[in-house]
């Protein structure tokens, strides 16, 4: 799969836990709501490796 497709990828993923963050917001599950943080992070990584290459 080429970067662009990968980055697309990611950004998809990542804009769905975002959606699915701002939903547990408001329902005080503070946990899941920084393990999904976590992950978007690690995404972030992932594309920043992404773009390098």
């Amino acid at each position: 799969m080429s970067n662009i497709y990968s980055r697309l990828l990611l950004a998809e993923v990542r804009m769905e836990l975002l959606l699915v963050a701002h939903m547990l917001e408001g329902n005080d599950m503070k946990e899941l709501l920084e393990h999904i943080m976590k992950t978007v992070n690690k995404i972030d990584e992932m594309d920043k490796d992404l773009v390098k290459c």
